[in-house]
């Protein structure tokens, strides 16, 4: 099961994709202004793990237009694999995308955007 970080002032979160032996991959999403930061970073083992360190590997700034497709898009996953895939996946899904929501939400797109 992921853990998934908020930041102390709740404008973020991060979560982890993969943990390994040397290092971990953490997918982070941030507000920025009237927009979304959406960075993936790679962490040496023992690092200190949060929004601002570590090596971006990937890293977009989406509008809320941008952002509420992303969602729908992981909406659409989420429903296609419901009936053929193990349960923990779906849920891990649907909870990441309950996130992704309430950063949209705070930023201002709206409940259904």
């Amino acid at each position: 099961m992921s853990i998934i970080r908020w930041d102390n002032d709740g404008k973020g979160f991060i979560m982890p994709l993969k943990l390994c032996e040397k290092y971990s991959v953490f997918l982070c999403f941030r507000v920025v202004g009237r927009s979304i930061n959406v960075a993936l970073r790679i962490y040496p083992k023992r690092s200190k793990i949060d929004s601002y360190n570590g090596k971006i590997v990937f890293e977009s700034l989406l509008d809320l237009n941008q952002f509420n497709t992303f969602i729908r898009a992981l909406d659409k996953i989420s429903s296609i694999i419901s009936g053929d895939s193990d349960f923990s996946l779906v849920y891990e899904l649907d909870k990441v995308i309950s996130h992704l929501r309430w950063l949209r939400n705070y930023v201002g797109g709206g409940i259904n955007g």
